[in-house]
C-alpha cells in the first residue's frame, strides 16, 4: 500500500511516521515543506491526482489558536484551502483523503459529550478555519474521511501543553493552569496507532459513501487542570520523584489571550468505536501508557 503523508514535521505527521515506518507493508512518501510548495495548486494538483497513492493522509494544519487572528490568511490556507485542492486533486484517482480537524469547530456551550451531527458554531478563527476545511472537504470529494480529534500532545514535541507543563515545573515552584476549559487529552501516538489500524483493517472506500465524519478521542474528559496536575503526578512518580510544584487553578478570564476558548468540547466517539469495532481507552490510560514510553527512552 503507498501512502503520502503531507506534514510529516508536525507532532501528529511525525508520529505517524514513526509508526507507519514500523510496517513494512507500507511504502511512505513524506511531503513537508521542506520538499514540496505546497502553495502551488498547480504542484497539488499534478502530485496527487494521478493514481500514485492509495492513501494520502493530511496532517498539515495552522494550530495556533491566538496567531490564527492575526494571521487570517495563513491559518485559512493551510486549514481550508490546501484540503480544499487536496480533496480536488484525488477525486479522480484511487487515493483516499484521511484530514483531521478539531473540537473547535464547536462553541463549547454545551454539557454532554458532543456527536458528529451536532451543530458546528466556532467561536474563534482557528475553529472557523477548521470548520471551513470540513465544508470544502465534503464538497469537493466523496472519497475523504475527516477525524475530528482534541488537545493533541506528544511528549517527543516541545509547543504543546504537557510538554510545556513539565518545563514549567522544572523551573517555577507555582504553575496557574485554567479549570473552566474541558476536554479529553490526545497523544499523537493514540491517534496515528488508531488511524494505521483502520487503514489496514477497513475499506476507505465503503467507509467515505457511509460517513464522512468520525470523532476520535480516548474516553473520559478532564480540565486542563486537572490534567495537568494528572500529568505531573505521574510525571513524578514515573521520570522525575525530585520534581516538586505546585498547580494553582485559574479562570480564562485571568489570561490576556487574544482568541476565546470554547469551555466544554468533550467529542463523543461512540460512532467511531461501534464502526471500527475497537473499545478506546480513557484519556488517563493514554497519559500513562506515553509516560512509560517516555521513561524507557
Amino acid at each position: 500500500m503507498k501512502i503520502a503523508l503531507l506534514g510529516s514535521s508536525g507532532q501528529l505527521g511525525a508520529s505517524l511516521k514513526r509508526n507507519l515506518d514500523q510496517d513494512k507493508s507500507l511504502s511512505i512518501s513524506e511531503f513537508s515543506r521542506k520538499n514540496f510548495d505546497f502553495s502551488s495548486k498547480e504542484s497539488i494538483i499534478q502530485a496527487f491526482s494521478e493514481n500514485s497513492y492509495d492513501i494520502v493522509i493530511n496532517a498539515i494544519a495552522f494550530t495556533n489558536v491566538d496567531e490564527a487572528e492575526n494571521r487570517r490568511d495563513e491559518c485559512m490556507y493551510a486549514n481550508a484551502t490546501l484540503p480544499m485542492l487536496l480533496a480536488e486533486s484525488i477525486e479522480n484517482s484511487k487515493a483516499k483523503l484521511i484530514h483531521f480537524s478539531t473540537d473547535y469547530v464547536f462553541d463549547g456551550n454545551g454539557s454532554e459529550p458532543i456527536k458528529e451531527e451536532a451543530i458546528k458554531n466556532p467561536i474563534n478563527f482557528y475553529g472557523y478555519s477548521k470548520s471551513v476545511g470540513e465544508d470544502l472537504i465534503i464538497q469537493k470529494s466523496k472519497k475523504a474521511i475527516i477525524f475530528r480529534i482534541s488537545w493533541l500532545y506528544d511528549f517527543l514535541h516541545a509547543n504543546n501543553f504537557p510538554s510545556k507543563i513539565i518545563e514549567l515545573a522544572k523551573n517555577q515552584n507555582i504553575v496557574k493552569v485554567v479549570s473552566d476549559q474541558i476536554s479529553t487529552p490526545s497523544s499523537c501516538d493514540f491517534i496515528s496507532t488508531e488511524i494505521i489500524r483502520i487503514i489496514k483493517e477497513h475499506d476507505l472506500g465503503m467507509l467515505c459513501k457511509y460517513r464522512n465524519i468520525f470523532h476520535l478521542s480516548p474516553n473520559n474528559f478532564v480540565s486542563w487542570y486537572a490534567f495537568a496536575s494528572k500529568l505531573l503526578s505521574q510525571y513524578k512518580k514515573q521520570i522525575d520523584s525530585d520534581l516538586s510544584v505546585k498547580i494553582q487553578e485559574i479562570s480564562s478570564n485571568d489570561l490576556s489571550l487574544t482568541a476565546s476558548r470554547p469551555k466544554f468540547t468533550k467529542l463523543n466517539s461512540e460512532l467511531f468505536e461501534e464502526t471500527f469495532g475497537k473499545k478506546l481507552f480513557s484519556w488517563e490510560e493514554d497519559l500513562e501508557r506515553n509516560l512509560r514510553l517516555i521513561s524507557a527512552r
